[in-house]
């Protein structure tokens, strides 16, 4: 089995986590500290990526996922991260943050968030929609602790319900904690009024025993593809593939990443993830750090001359192999032989080798994904919100400031796609060239 765990402080000992795990039928109680520094939060590392390796949680409730994603989103939110102790030792942990909207000097609205959600405030013209960096977000907790941690989290929040006036889950998967344990109770509690919507498919693959196993249960036509491109590499000598190993060839592979992802969205009219600079500074922080910790998966296919044309991104954690992003030159006389195919092929050939047991597509349904997927999984957004009576004057002025921070945002995207397409296409050919692309913006919307 594929094991990824490097953490070696003894913060809390395997002798305390057995401790921690006796049966739930003393009379000692569960009991929540709350972390609101940095400086106390660091110091859970060793436990936190413990319990989610053991609670089957993924690579991004980790530490290192989150504790970068606070490095380079936090903006002014407060930190609220609730540590559930059991006999003293730590069991379980709720990983969020205070969301605040203001008037003048006042807050009127605050939200709390799951660490790793998107951003909704801030610099917003790098992205089309409210997209978070992390494809799945929850709590975590040892197995056997996740019932009465999810029912002191009620608690909790019960005595501190005046203090938030709306709560916000995303990214949420169906096997999760908080899907599973802490929805269920909200349901059907008195004090609080639930919305949950689906969002995005999640196709995963199974892995076990040899390739042949798996290209055997595919698709004609996907099994094809996956065998003209691999045999380009082995067979033809098209292009070669290479596994990043060194954090100097991790930084020369991440830059042609973001480079040809940003060509390839910006030929298409769009300005492409790493158009927002923070996205950028994130990912390529969690990189050098997942490098460190031999998590990293990422591949190039570099041509005979020595000129990279694509770019796999892939994370290994625990039992999953996570295919995170890839970017490939489409403009490239290679790009007949599919080289990010190829790389997809070779990297699920890795995690079987590594006996990985998923191989995990993420967010997003494109044919591709679903031509390799075995199965695909449905990610769930939920906003909980306190039954009040009273005319609650936060939650309306924070309804105006989303109305107009959505019409500000509109116009800062639109700017963003102008200065794309003249960029793309020059100012004679940009006026028909961006009529047509917002008139199938609109047809696709309406479909």
């Amino acid at each position: 089995m594929h094991k990824t765990m490097t953490d070696t402080t003894d913060y809390q000992t395997e002798q305390d986590v057995m401790l921690s795990r006796q049966e739930w039928d003393t009379k000692e109680e569960v009991k929540v500290e709350l972390v609101e520094s940095t400086a106390e939060w660091d110091k859970l590392r060793p436990v936190w990526n413990r319990i989610v390796e053991e609670s089957g949680a993924h690579i991004f409730q980790t530490y290192q996922w989150q504790r970068t994603w606070w490095k380079h989103f936090h903006e002014d939110n407060d930190l609220f991260i609730m540590a559930f102790y059991y006999v003293d030792r730590i069991v379980g942990i709720a990983p969020m943050f205070v969301e605040k909207s203001t008037f003048g000097n006042y807050e009127v609205y605050r939200r709390l968030r799951l660490i790793g959600s998107s951003v909704t405030t801030g610099d917003v013209s790098g992205t089309f929609t409210d997209y978070s960096p992390s494809d799945y977000l929850d709590f975590v907790a040892y197995p056997e602790c996740k019932e009465v941690v999810a029912e002191e989290f009620l608690t909790f929040l019960e005595s501190r319900e005046e203090q938030f006036d709306e709560i916000s889950f995303r990214e949420l998967r169906e096997d999760g904690m908080i899907y599973q344990y802490v929805l269920p109770k909200l349901a059907r509690h008195g004090e609080w009024k639930m919305q949950k919507e689906p969002s995005e498919k999640c196709p995963m693959i199974f892995l076990s025993g040899e390739m042949k196993h798996y290209l055997q249960g595919l698709s004609r036509k996907a099994r094809y593809e996956l065998r003209y491109s691999k045999r380009a590499v082995t067979e033809k000598d098209k292009f070669r593939v290479e596994r990043i190993s060194t954090p100097e060839e991790m930084e020369t592979a991440f830059d042609r990443f973001v480079e040809l992802h940003q060509a390839r969205w910006n030929r298409q009219g769009m300005p492409g993830a790493f158009a927002d600079n923070r996205y950028t500074d994130f990912l390529r922080d969690v990189t050098g750090t997942f490098l460190e910790e031999g998590w990293l998966r990422m591949s190039t296919a570099v041509s005979p001359d020595d000129k990279c044309v694509a770019v796999e991104y892939g994370i290994a954690f625990s039992d999953r192999i996570y295919d995170y992003l890839k970017a490939f030159d489409d403009t490239s006389p290679l790009a007949k032989y599919s080289p990010g195919k190829a790389l997809v092929y070779f990297l699920i050939e890795q995690g079987i080798e590594e006996e990985c047991e998923v191989y995990d597509l993420l967010r997003g349904d494109e044919r591709y994904k679903m031509r390799l997927a075995a199965r695909t999984e449905q990610n769930w957004h939920a906003t909980i919100r306190p039954k009040r009576e009273e005319v609650n004057f936060g939650r309306a002025y924070y309804a105006v400031q989303e109305f107009t921070s959505g019409i500000k945002y509109r116009i800062n995207r639109e700017k963003l796609l102008v200065k794309v397409h003249v960029n793309q296409f020059g100012w004679l050919k940009f006026i028909p060239r961006y009529w047509n692309f917002i008139t199938g913006r609109i047809k696709s919307a309406l479909a």
